[in-house]
Order: structure tokens, then sequence, then C-alpha cells
């Protein structure tokens, strides 16, 4: 049966800013539970950039949970925890201040491995970044404040899957939405499709797809 005190005190944990063990249990869905059962969304938000994801905690890799656990450390943000218990959606939430550098997010936010992934959008109309996680339904989704941010986190991304690629930082057309799909377990060969509006085609959208490896 579940400890019903860890669990609450594992959320009070999540919403402080602690990733204390027993904050981790729950995290991780590690709780065993019999009397109810629950659905957890952990949703982080600050002025720099919105995380959310209707993922399992359990299911995410490692490296998507070290993806959460920087920005409880680094940024403002808002954590925001709904689970449902008996039937009735509970709601928590908690404020937070800055305690480090904002600029370490970017940094952070590429570190979902690639074995892990199986498409990757950026939409820069809508300024968000989405990861599908192969073999689930559920994508994470990245919401970006402004098209300069979407453009270095495309710019960065590429730098990461090829180091020596030069992209020049005006290269990206802010009309385009680009997704990466991975057609191979090796790091450096994806799919790439970007989908820009243009006037010139009759249905005001050009497709191109082409595939890129890496050196």
């Amino acid at each position: 049966m579940v400890n019903l005190f860890d669990y609450m005190r594992g959320l009070t944990d999540i919403l402080g800013g602690k990733l204390t063990p027993k904050a981790k249990r729950v995290l991780a869905g590690l709780t065993e539970e019999r009397e109810y059962h629950y659905k957890l969304n952990v949703e982080l938000k600050s002025n720099i950039i919105n995380v959310s994801s209707s993922l399992p905690i359990s299911l995410l890799p490692d490296t998507l949970f070290s993806f959460f656990e920087s920005r409880v450390r680094a940024l403002a943000y808002t954590v925001i925890v709904s689970y449902e218990w008996r039937g009735e959606l509970k709601r928590l939430e908690k404020v937070a201040p800055i305690q480090e550098d904002p600029s370490r997010l970017l940094k952070s936010m590429l570190q979902v491995p690639m074995d892990k992934i199986e498409e990757v959008t950026i939409k820069t109309k809508k300024f968000e970044i989405q990861y599908n996680l192969k073999g689930y339904r559920e994508t994470l989704t990245v919401k970006l404040p402004n098209p300069d941010l979407a453009r270095s986190i495309f710019i960065e991304f590429l730098h990461l899957v090829f180091p020596y690629l030069h992209v020049p930082k005006n290269s990206l057309s802010m009309q385009a939405d680009i997704t990466f799909k991975v057609i191979s377990s090796i790091p450096k060969q994806i799919h790439m499709t970007i989908s820009t509006s243009s006037d010139n085609s009759p249905l005001g959208v050009k497709t191109a797809h082409f595939r890129v490896r890496g050196v």
C-alpha cells in the first residue's frame, strides 16, 4: 500500500524545487499504490521557455529527467503538478525565483539522446519544438518565446548532430517549420523536412525533403 504521506511530501518537494528521494520516487512513478490511481503531469513555465509533457515520467529517459531537473535549478519557473486521486483532479502550483544563469537552458535542452528520438519538429510560427519519442504517441513540447530563440535552437541542434557543419545565423527563414526524422540509430543520419509558406505556390506551402548525413 502506498504511503500517502510520503507521496504528498514528494509532491511538495517537487513544488519547492527540491529533487529529494521522495520527489524522484514520485516522478519516476515508483510508488506502489493500490488503493487509488493517479495520472501525474509536470509542467514547468518560465519567462524563458515552457516545458510540458503528458508522458509518464517513468517512461522518459534519464537525460529527459535531467532536462526537467536542470530547469528546477536554472531559472525562474512555475511548477504545476496535476494528478488524479480517487477520480478527482488535483492541481498544485508553485513559483520559484531565478537561481542561476538562464542561458544554461539552451545547452541542457538538447540532452535528449538521439536513439530515443523518432522525430523532432521545430514549429517556428508557433515558436515551439516537439520531440516524438520512439514507441510513444505522446509528444514532449517546448514552447519558445520568440523566433530568435527558435533560430538559435535550430542552429545548435544542427551543430550537435553535425559538429563540423557551419550554419550561418541568417540561414533559417522564420516562415519555415523544420522536422527532423531519425532514419538510423546513427546520430548523424537523419531525414529533414522543411515546410515553408510561399506566395508562388498554388497552395501557399512548399515542402522540401532531403536526407542529411553527417561527417
